[in-house]
């Protein structure tokens, strides 16, 4: 029985790199005496090796075991890494330039400062990896379609132009990225932050992102079709000039977010919060039911035809605002500036409209008669602003 307990331990004992073939990687020209000796050979077993430095540019690597090897500041581009376990390797300032990683395994590898511009890391698992201040940017962006990633870290990673399709990412850290032009389509996000991550001119498709931490992030000259943010928190977020078609962005936060000219066409907006955020010239339209607008800027804003019932625009400027056609029953319109604001069709049915500002130019709705109007609120400016002066 000693002898076969033994005998166990001893197959679990982890194998070091073969000797021969870590000596080939080390020795003189290494990528053209690599490609003749492992012809024929499949799954070679590197682990642990030391190739610090090494110049392997364009040498075939995949399905190779390099869990715990030493690649720092290796010249790895356009080399193949697909299918390679690199588990807790050590990619440090490695230059992984246009080399392909497809299907390869990342768990817990170290890639700060590394290059992997125009790099194929589609299908990776990266549960969880460090990538503190990489770049997979421009010139041609990194694939990273169908990555896995688990709590990885992207922290002031350049990844402009990388293609981010179909990515699983659960409390991934993009603080302070720069996502520019990206292509986020048919990703799954749950979790994770992306803290002041630059998103401009980025495109997100039939995505969904829950619980994900977007405060101070820039998302301007986006579009953003079909996708799904629940619970989703943009304090300080600037989203001006972004385009949303057919989203949900249920229980969301923008508090203080700059969203100046920002579009939503068709979008479900339910319950989320718009406190002092800034949405002049803004366009809302569909469902916007339970949202908060207090201390809002909504100058000349367009929300046509939507339903925002129970929504609540205490002290908001809607000066210029046009709301016309749109449901507005048990809205609170408490010390809003409804100055120029546009009502006409509406259903003001069991709103608040305590103290709100109005005046001669105020388009309100035919069935409120003037006794009325003067009697639901207390404050009137008999001045009238014009359009211009909004």
């Amino acid at each position: 029985m000693a002898n076969q307990s033994g005998s166990k331990s001893t197959s679990k004992k982890k194998r070091g790199p073969s000797p021969k073939a870590a000596s080939v990687l080390q020795g003189e020209d290494p990528v053209a005496t690599w490609a003749e000796f492992r012809k024929g050979k499949s799954k070679l077993r590197l682990s642990g090796v030391s190739l610090a430095r090494a110049r392997l540019p364009g040498i075939d690597l995949s399905d190779t075991t390099l869990a715990g090897a030493n690649l720092s500041g290796a010249d790895l581009s356009g080399a193949d890494l697909s299918g390679a376990d690199l588990r807790r390797a050590d990619l440090t300032e490695a230059n992984l330039t246009g080399a392909t990683l497809r299907g390869a395994r990342l768990s817990r590898a170290v890639l700060r400062r590394a290059i992997l511009d125009g790099a194929d890391l589609s299908e990776t698992n990266m549960r969880p990896t460090e990538l503190t201040d990489p770049t997979l940017g421009n010139p041609g962006g990194a694939d990273l379609s169908g990555a896995r990633c688990h709590k990885t870290r992207f922290v002031k990673a350049e990844m402009s132009g990388c293609n981010l399709e179909e990515l699983e990412a659960v409390d991934a850290c993009f603080d302070g990225a720069t996502l520019r032009s990206v292509a986020l389509h048919g990703a799954r996000l749950r979790g994770g932050t992306f803290h002041k991550a630059l998103l401009d001119r980025s495109s997100v498709r039939k995505s969904t992102l829950e619980d994900v931490d977007l405060s101070g992030a820039q998302l301007e000259h986006a579009e953003l079709r079909d996708a799904t943010f629940l619970r989703c928190r943009l304090h300080g977020a600037s989203t001006a000039r972004s385009q949303f078609h057919g989203c949900t962005l249920r229980e969301c936060q923008f508090h203080e977010a700059t969203m100046t000219a920002s579009l939503f066409f068709s979008c479900d907006l339910q319950r989320s919060e718009f406190t002092a955020a800034t949405l002049s010239q803004a366009y809302l339209s569909d469902n916007l039911s339970g949202a908060d607008f207090t201390g809002a800027d909504l100058r000349r804003a367009l929300i046509p035809n939507s339903t925002l019932c129970g929504a609540t625009f205490v002290k908001a400027d809607l000066r210029g605002a046009d709301l016309g056609r749109s449901e507005l029953s048990r809205v609170d319109l408490t010390g809003a500036d409804l100055r120029n604001t546009g009502l006409v069709m509406t259903t003001l049915r069991d709103a608040e409209l305590t103290s709100a500002r109005h005046g001669p130019r105020t388009q309100w709705p035919s069935q409120l008669s003037a006794r009325e109007i003067e009697r639901r609120t207390s404050v009137r400016d008999d001045v009238g602003i014009e359009a211009s002066q909004v």
